[in-house]
């Protein structure tokens, strides 16, 4: 759940550097997402009701989880550019390998 994770300080942290390297993919193909905004997003994820992601919604009840148009394009997209995020890589990778486990069950 968000409160969790934004209750966690460390997570948080990885929240933030995640939403940040987002923000570096953009400025790659033009488009501007700037820190403020990163900041309001946050502190309005705080105050929010907690809920659970549409992705984890999605590997809830074993449903394929977007990863092509959420990750692999992006990713695609910022390498083209030569900007690397390894944070979000690594995201990827992560959640490939859950889909493929709950796939060979």
């Amino acid at each position: 759940m968000t409160n969790e994770m934004m209750a966690h300080s460390g997570t948080r942290k990885l929240i933030q550097q995640i939403m940040e390297e987002v923000a570096l993919g953009a400025k790659s193909r033009d488009r501007a997402i700037s820190d403020a905004f990163i900041q309001s997003r946050l502190q309005h994820t705080e105050k929010m009701k907690p809920y659970r992601t549409s992705m984890k919604i999605d590997y809830d009840l074993q449903r394929p989880l977007e990863l092509e148009a959420i990750f692999a394009k992006p990713l695609q997209m910022a390498t083209s550019a030569r900007i690397e995020l390894p944070r979000i890589r690594m995201l990827y990778q992560q959640l490939q390998f859950l889909e493929s486990k709950k796939r060979e069950s």
